[in-house]
């Protein structure tokens, strides 16, 4: 089967906001576990949030 590929996701901005999801979550994951469902959870949510708007757009 072929892959689908949809137009934004040959966006630089789109590939970057990819990278910075990743780059978030690597960085939450040296959060103290004091943090894990804190601070950590609220920046991988806008980090993926803000993901999902830039390919809206």
């Amino acid at each position: 089967m072929s892959e689908i590929k949809f137009k934004f996701e040959d966006l630089k901005v789109y590939n970057k906001a990819l990278d910075f999801v990743d780059l978030i979550y690597k960085i939450s994951d040296t959060f103290p576990k004091t943090e894990r469902y804190a601070l950590s959870s609220q920046f991988t949510r806008a980090a993926v949030s803000n993901q999902k708007l830039t390919s809206k757009n």
